[in-house]
């Protein structure tokens, strides 16, 4: 397909505990809570943003100068001495210096349920606060909802459900890695803080500005999908560090095998990790039909004859 890059991903483990870790991530086993612990942190933001939430007392300076940096919205003067404050300036901390892994997704969705915002509704929002909200809501909606234009009450009561994304044949490479937490919550084009968007941040770090592809197991045992534009090269290392992490081992204690064989029609390239060669590519004018002369270790990786 035009402008995506096909890959064949081989990794397996002698080790039967890692060989269930790898196939856990993709036969839909391993828990992703990605999508919807980021959406309640967004939520925590624009609360902030509205002035719903304000920091405790003992919020270091620090934390909160360069929380405003990210976003004036949340400067304010009054501070607070109870559990939704403390929670509120935690949050803060995050939003400058933490990241999302899945190990820490019960604490960011207990942090959550701190501020009160899973039993507070839209409609029970201050006109005027709601009116601060919803003026950031404009640049953000698409960002937090995949909809522009999209309705913000109906988003903020969704945004408190439990939604685990885990399927089948569905790989989520954000799972492998650390995800910073502030350019999570700015979202793919990155319009509501001051930092860097996650289209960036997935094209540098993952390989694919779409970190979320469906997948398919070859007859071969390769795993074989489609990634916008590029390979995602850093998924050879990625996976084996997530595995060790998982089963508190050192990367180089585990019999993990993991290559990468990809190759685009469109831009001409094949490779086998970061090898890449021209792809011969002839086009018959009588048939219109295009003939792709594969490398023979990219085609036997693919399972094609």
């Amino acid at each position: 397909m035009p402008n995506w890059c096909s890959n064949a991903l081989s990794v397996s483990s002698s080790n039967n505990d890692e060989q269930l870790h790898i196939e856990s991530l993709f036969n839909g086993e391993f828990i992703n809570r990605t999508d919807e612990i980021t959406t309640k942190l967004r939520k925590i933001l624009l609360a902030g943003i509205g002035g719903l939430l304000h920091p405790s007392k003992n919020i270091e300076s620090s934390v909160f100068d360069a929380a405003v940096e990210l976003h004036g919205g949340l400067a304010t003067k009054i501070r607070r001495n109870d559990e939704r404050s403390q929670a509120y300036s935690e949050f803060l901390n995050i939003l400058v210096n933490g990241s999302i892994i899945p190990s820490d997704y019960e604490a960011l969705d207990a942090l959550y349920k701190r501020t009160g915002l899973d039993k507070l509704w839209w409609g029970d929002i201050s006109k005027e606060k709601r009116d601060v909200i919803k003026a950031v809501w404009k640049h953000c909606s698409y960002d937090f909802s995949v909809r522009l234009n999209s309705d913000i009450s109906t988003w903020w009561t969704k945004a408190s459900l439990y939604k685990n994304t885990s399927e089948a044949d569905v790989l989520d490479m954000r799972f492998l890695t650390s995800l910073p937490v502030n350019v999570m919550v700015n979202g793919f084009n990155g319009k509501i803080l001051n930092c860097d968007r996650t289209y960036n941040w997935y094209t540098n770090n993952l390989g694919t500005k779409w970190p979320v592809f469906e997948i398919y197991q070859n007859h071969n045992g390769n795993y074989i999908f489609s990634t916008a534009w590029s390979p995602v090269l850093p998924i050879t290392y990625l996976l084996p560090s997530f595995i060790g992490k998982s089963l508190n081992k050192d990367v180089d204690d585990l019999n993990v095998s993991c290559d990468l064989y990809f190759y685009e029609s469109g831009c001409a390239f094949q490779g086998i990790n970061d090898y890449t060669t021209e792809l011969n590519c002839t086009h018959d004018e009588e048939t219109d039909e295009y003939e792709e002369e594969l490398l023979p270790e990219i085609a036997e990786a693919f399972g094609e004859d």
